[in-house]
């Protein structure tokens, strides 16, 4: 009886090392294994802007601020500062001449301060804008003695928001003896395709002088005491 008690705890001995070296290596396998990666972070809904990505362009005539004239000052001691000329209310006309005329043009007053948008005829794709009247003086080249004042605007004309547009530029140089010289008439001539072979001619003209014409009603007539030019 005692032979095979100490046989009994043997066995059990045995099957306790085993379940022993079990577990050991159960314990080595858990601690080895390498932890969870975290998950990626969700990705953008936000379109990355591309360096090729213009930027919207500007809708509307160019912004031409309004900057009054300062007195000219020599640099001529002990002269005295020579102010600038009033500011003048120049004239626009916008006209269809092809393939008919679909209003009477009146002549449109322009605001020396204001961009004045010219109101024009039906159906015409084009708008055209005068800028603000602009006075600048001019001298010698020493600075000491005025020659003139010199008024420019311009006239701008688009077909497509202005994102392109022509420019043409009318001044009048006021002389310090009182003479005014006038540059040629800024005009713009519009041409667009309709339909067909037809191409609507449109002319839009500004001038700084005033109108010497009365306005008429009914058939044309000569007005007595009154020049014909080419206004």
């Amino acid at each position: 009886m005692p032979e095979v008690a100490r046989t009994d705890r043997r066995v059990v001995g045995v099957a306790c090392a085993l379940l022993l070296g079990l577990v050991l290596i159960a314990c080595g396998s858990s601690g080895d294994r390498a932890a969870p990666s975290a998950p990626p972070p969700p990705a953008s809904t936000t379109r990355a802007e591309s360096p090729n990505d213009d930027p919207p362009l500007p809708s509307g005539p160019p912004a031409v601020a309004f900057v009054a004239a300062q007195p000219w000052q020599s640099t001529r001691e002990g002269s005295e500062p020579i102010a600038p000329p009033p500011l003048e209310t120049w004239r626009a006309l916008v006209s269809q001449n092809q393939p008919h005329q679909i209003e009477t043009p009146r002549w449109q007053p322009l605001p020396p301060q204001d961009t004045v948008g010219l109101k024009m005829p039906p159906g015409i794709g084009f708008r055209c804008v005068v800028t603000p009247l602009q006075v600048k003086a001019e001298a010698n080249d020493f600075g000491t003695k005025l020659k003139a004042w010199v008024m420019t605007r311009s006239l701008l004309c688009s077909s497509d928001g202005f994102r392109r547009w022509t420019e043409h530029v009318h001044s009048v140089r006021l002389a310090g003896d009182g003479t005014r010289e006038t540059s040629a008439v800024a005009g713009a001539l519009l041409r667009e395709r309709e339909a067909g072979p037809v191409v609507r001619h449109s002319y839009v003209v500004m001038r700084a002088d005033e109108e010497n014409r009365q306005a008429t009603t009914g058939p044309p007539r000569i007005l007595p005491g009154v020049a014909v030019d080419d206004d």
